[in-house]
């Protein structure tokens, strides 16, 4: 009876540490799984990074180009001040 209830122990066992070995394998399969997702996040993240930066870059030079408008702007106000001024002085010489 001992020897026959040591074989069921043992098989009982057995038994037991093939569930923990697949249940461990098939951790392993998900670990894997999920270590890959992490890979492909952290790409994903990368590239995003490197477009955020893309577009501070063009807002910059789009600022860049307001500006250089708004001087414009403020040049051509400033020159037709000055055109004013010019017709006033000549319309004042031409009366003298």
């Amino acid at each position: 009876r001992k020897g026959k209830a040591k074989t069921q122990e043992a098989s009982s066992s057995l038994r037991l540490n093939r569930q923990q070995l697949a249940i461990s394998e098939q951790d392993h399969r998900e670990l894997d799984e999920l270590r890959k997702q992490k890979r492909e996040l952290s790409a994903k993240e990368d590239e995003l990074i490197s477009m955020e930066l893309e577009l501070k870059k063009y807002e910059k030079e789009l600022q860049s180009r307001y500006r250089v408008g708004a001087d414009r702007e403020s040049t051509e106000v400033e020159l037709q001040k000055s055109r004013v001024r010019l017709l006033r002085l000549e319309q004042e010489l031409t009366e003298k």
